[in-house]
């Protein structure tokens, strides 16, 4: 993936630190079998979560190479780096409490999670809120947060609002959205539920 340099600096501004993406996106999904031998230590089993997110592409980190001086550039950090190291020297597969990272023969330190990069991807103006609420309706539906005895529009305002929190460097566009532009999206999503149901 190509960014420029401010493309990069304004999503690592925008991004959470790894312990905060875990609880925010897995902490409220973890179930008792996700748990090391069935003890709730929600954090931890969100931190596994999000690594293997990381691993598979679906979030991605960014960070600075140590030493970080002034003006120095972020670098995404690859999916491979979240990989679990078949040498079995990796005890833990997320960054320190300093926010440092190790991959390879370098030390990221400031790691932060981005939810997605789609949103700088260039778009065209109809279009332009296409991946935010795809995204977020994808995640409810994954999630079961689509009620279908319910009306499509009681969902409109948890879909702009999910959406928002996964883009929050468009949260004020995505807010504004109208139901129109909502509806549009959820749709094929909420019709598709409904006749697998049938």
């Amino acid at each position: 993936m190509e960014l420029s340099r401010q493309e990069l600096t304004d999503l690592w501004e925008a991004s959470l630190t790894f312990s905060q993406t875990a609880r925010r996106f897995f902490r409220d999904r973890i179930l008792p079998e996700d748990t090391a031998d069935g003890i709730a230590d929600k954090d931890y089993a969100a931190n596994r979560k999000l690594n293997v997110a990381l691993s598979e592409g679906r979030y991605f980190a960014i960070g600075f190479a140590e030493p970080k001086r002034f003006g120095d550039l972020a670098h995404l950090i690859p999916p491979d780096a979240w990989s679990p190291d078949p040498t079995g020297f990796r005890i833990i597969d997320w960054p320190d409490v300093l926010e440092r990272w190790t991959y390879d023969d370098f030390v990221f330190c400031d790691v932060r999670i981005a939810t997605s990069a789609k949103h700088l991807a260039k778009t065209g103006g109809r279009d332009s809120h296409k991946p935010f609420f795809e995204d977020a309706i994808s995640r409810m539906v994954s999630d079961g947060r689509i009620d279908i005895s319910k009306s499509q529009t009681s969902h409109f305002d948890s879909v702009r609002n999910l959406a928002a929190d996964l883009y929050p460097m468009h949260k004020d566009k995505i807010l504004k959205a109208n139901d129109r532009t909502v509806g549009k999206y959820l749709s094929p999503f909420f019709n598709r539920l409904q006749k697998h149901k049938e």
